[in-house]
């Protein structure tokens, strides 16, 4: 199977309180068959591009995210 590799990264300065980095970047590197982490204020993570779907479902997961938690 072909694949590229894929970085997030994510700075949530200011904001933290309610969305922190960290959480964010890890749930939507598991869409991407990756893993992440970081502070509460800037992470980053690492994954795995599958299928050509893959990062527009990362991306709709990221935004889903943080209009959850900035609302």
């Amino acid at each position: 199977m072909q694949f590229s590799f894929i970085d997030l990264f994510a700075g949530v300065k200011g904001i933290e309180s309610r969305l922190k980095a960290s959480a964010w970047v890890k749930e939507v590197a598991q869409i991407l068959v990756g893993n992440g982490g970081g502070r509460d204020d800037f992470a980053i993570a690492g994954g795995k591009i599958t299928d050509s779907n893959a990062i527009q479902e990362a991306l709709d997961l990221a935004k889903s995210i943080a209009r959850e938690k900035l609302s």
